[in-house]
């Protein structure tokens, strides 16, 4: 298992998840996050209210499913 693995399971297709919704979750750091999205797994979005949420990305799936 891939060490980004803990955090791609919440994502599914074109879902969108925040960042408050991911930092609560065990094991995932704001570093872990940052490192996702240099990678490429995932894109960061704001949505009408400001707030940051993240989409997986076709690299983040593959990511996820190796």
């Amino acid at each position: 298992m891939n060490r980004f693995y803990k955090m791609l399971i919440y994502f599914g297709r074109g879902e969108r998840i925040s960042r408050s919704f991911l930092l609560r979750k065990p094991d995932i750091t704001e570093d872990l996050i940052e490192e996702a999205i240099n990678e490429g797994y995932i894109r960061e979005i704001h949505n009408d209210n400001d707030e940051i949420q993240y989409i997986i990305t076709s690299e983040g799936i593959r990511k996820r499913d190796e």
